[in-house]
């Protein structure tokens, strides 16, 4: 990238402070809510096995 861009980018982003912290704050917050479903799932689904698999209710 060129130097002139670079700069422009950065005095937007000086101008905007308040702006550009929502949205880095929006952003973090909706990765973190996907991570979190992603990551939920899979636990989710070994705990009913397991539960299951205690319980002997597999043939429910």
């Amino acid at each position: 990238m060129t130097k002139t861009l670079i700069k422009d980018t950065l005095r937007s982003i000086a101008a905007n402070k308040l702006r550009f912290i929502s949205v880095a704050i929006i952003v973090a917050l909706g990765i973190s809510f996907y991570v979190g479903i992603n990551s939920a799932s899979p636990a989710m689904k070994y705990e009913a096995n397991e539960y299951f698999n205690r319980n002997n209710l597999m043939d429910v």
